[in-house]
């Protein structure tokens, strides 16, 4: 779904597999993927935190949610002109 770029149905996926079970970190992940390709970077900072923390640390999965963390905060930066976010 994300290589067709069928945003709204791998969010609705990934969601349900998240609620599921909250601790599936793949799915957070997912999301956190999700919330990237749609510019929306302080969800995709937030997912991708909870996807860090989930993972564990010797996980290629940890590091990649911490390169996402990173991608979403500057995203969010961008996108809220540095003002907005810290309120």
């Amino acid at each position: 779904m994300l290589r067709l770029e069928d945003y709204g149905e791998a969010k609705k996926y990934f969601g349900q597999a998240a609620k599921a079970n909250p601790k599936y970190a793949k799915a957070k992940m997912g999301l956190a993927v999700v919330a990237a390709k749609e510019r929306d970077g302080q969800t995709a900072f937030n997912l991708a935190l909870e996807t860090a923390k989930l993972a564990p640390k010797n996980d290629p999965l940890h590091e990649k949610a911490m390169q996402l963390a990173f991608l979403g905060a500057k995203l969010a930066v961008a996108t809220a002109g540095g003002m907005d976010i810290f309120e």
